[in-house]
């Protein structure tokens, strides 16, 4: 049984080594909302919402996603018990429309916190078997095909296996 007794939202800015930019916008510091979670018995664990700081790639923003989880989301988990995390997502299904990442954030914590209840590492409650897992890099526009080049190059050399390159309009055939 899972029952959540607190909810603290943080908001965290996060410097990135290189600006991410894309076609919509330009990123120099990530900003998140980062949830901590206690339980009944003492468990205390974390979620990351992952909304953008503008509504360049999804609806959802980081105001927005504050908002939400502070209004809607809380109030609609404290204090309540639940089964499992399945039941909170089909909980919070049912009375929020929309919200996926703040909602997501609050799952995510409360798998954390399964996990640490039963005393099982998260990967083997949500099926995993790997004990590695590849990572994958999203390289933004570079300003020029040269420098976009030479970055995927760098990231192949320090071990990504999958490069996501972000393109401005015209340039797919020539980047590809």
């Amino acid at each position: 049984m899972l029952k959540i007794l607190r909810i603290t939202l943080r908001e965290v800015a996060l410097p990135l080594r290189r600006a991410f930019i894309t076609s919509a916008s330009s990123i120099a510091r990530r900003r998140l909302v980062l949830i901590e979670v206690r339980l009944e018995g003492g468990v205390r664990v974390w979620g990351e919402c992952v909304a953008l700081e503008a509504p360049t790639y999804t609806p959802e923003t980081v105001d927005g996603a504050w908002q939400i989880l502070e209004r809607w989301i809380a109030p609609q988990v404290l204090g309540r018990e639940f089964p499992g995390p399945t039941q909170v997502h089909h909980h919070l299904s049912s009375v929020l429309r929309g919200h996926p990442m703040a909602r997501a954030a609050v799952e995510m914590a409360c798998w954390a916190g399964t996990a640490e209840i039963l005393g099982k590492p998260l990967a083997a409650l949500l099926g995993g078997s790997r004990r590695q897992v590849e990572t994958g890099v999203a390289l933004g526009l570079q300003g020029g095909l040269d420098a976009l080049a030479e970055r995927a190059r760098q990231a192949k050399g320090d071990g990504y296996r999958r490069i996501r390159l972000k393109i401005g309009p015209d340039q797919d055939i020539a980047v590809v």
